[in-house]
């Protein structure tokens, strides 16, 4: 695999020393979807299991670490849009291992788009809080935290997006986030680890229904954000390669899958998507982009396989 690492605007790699007793229940038999992710950013916290699933999937398809560097490099793009909105308080679901990229230090010092200077301080008030499933990625960010957050305003807890109550109880205890001020809840390339098909034998989709609650729960004037795996009018041969690594990932226990745009729209309810609405991810407000370099190069936005959309609560 080649490195990642692109000047500026790429995430750098990476959070060390996670306490001892939060890995106890980390299963390194098994590939962790936080733990690939970071391999493909370039980082360190992964095992050579998570490193075999990435390295075919690279072979399936050669874009795929393009994929999730443009992911990591629209959060910086989410949160500028947000913080000049005068959002300060935010719960990453599915937040994964924490890099430069992280949200607490991107609120803290955020960059401007125009100048590429850092507005130190600027959103020093904002609360952030981590959340996944993952034990791992949840001892990273509390690592992370340790060195340079600040425990009254920054959180990790470990939970199941599928599970809202509990998800939601464990963000509330952490009496970080205000329940009666507006909250960006981030969903950011996670729902496609938790495939519709896996629950039609059931008759319901778990994600469809955890997103119903979320929406409920959000104050009025919140935000919603998602991207999400699509392969909708992708070019027929990107496709192909796109399903070899869901089919892939699926084998190695990984499971992944694409909505269409209609099944990803419907994840915001009646929530009103913000212009440009739902777009492929190198199209939602490029202008935030503080160095173009670091953007990979797709041959078209499609190419880029994530249908991304932030809207807001009424």
């Amino acid at each position: 695999m080649t490195d990642p690492r692109p000047p500026a605007e790429h995430p750098i790699p990476n959070e060390r020393g996670p306490a001892r007793d939060d890995m106890t229940s980390v299963d390194t038999s098994r590939p962790s979807a936080a733990r690939i992710q970071n391999y493909l950013l370039g980082g360190e916290a992964h095992w050579t299991i998570d490193r075999g699933v990435a390295d075919r999937a690279l072979q399936e398809l050669p874009s795929w670490q393009d994929v999730h560097i443009a992911s990591r490099l629209l959060l910086r793009r989410v949160i500028r849009f947000l913080l000049a909105r005068g959002v300060r308080q935010f719960i990453d679901v599915g937040a994964g291992i924490p890099d430069a990229a992280a949200i607490h230090r991107l609120v803290r010092d955020p960059v401007h788009p125009a100048t590429r200077t850092r507005q130190s301080g600027r959103s020093s008030a904002a609360r952030v809080v981590y959340v996944d499933r993952d034990p791992l990625a949840v001892a990273h960010c509390r690592a992370a935290l340790a060195r340079d957050g600040d425990q009254r305003r920054h959180a990790a807890v470990q939970a199941d997006l599928r599970d809202p109550d509990e998800l939601w109880t464990r963000v509330a205890d952490t009496a970080v986030i205000d329940p009666r001020r507006p909250v960006a809840l981030l969903v950011l390339a996670v729902l496609h680890f938790n495939p519709p098909d896996l629950a039609r034998a059931s008759g319901h989709d778990p994600v469809v229904d955890s997103m119903a609650a979320y929406r409920r729960w959000l104050p009025s004037g919140s935000y919603l954000a998602i991207s999400h795996l699509s392969d909708h009018q992708v070019p027929p041969p990107t496709a192909a390669e796109l399903a070899a690594v869901t089919d892939h990932y699926r084998r190695a226990g990984v499971p992944l899958s694409v909505r269409s745009p209609d099944g990803i729209r419907a994840l915001f309810g009646d929530f009103t998507l913000q212009e440009p609405g739902l777009t492929w991810c190198p199209l939602w407000h490029p202008d935030l982009v503080s160095d173009a370099r670091s953007a990979p190069r797709f041959p078209t936005p499609r190419h880029s396989l994530l249908l991304t959309g932030l809207a807001r609560k009424a």
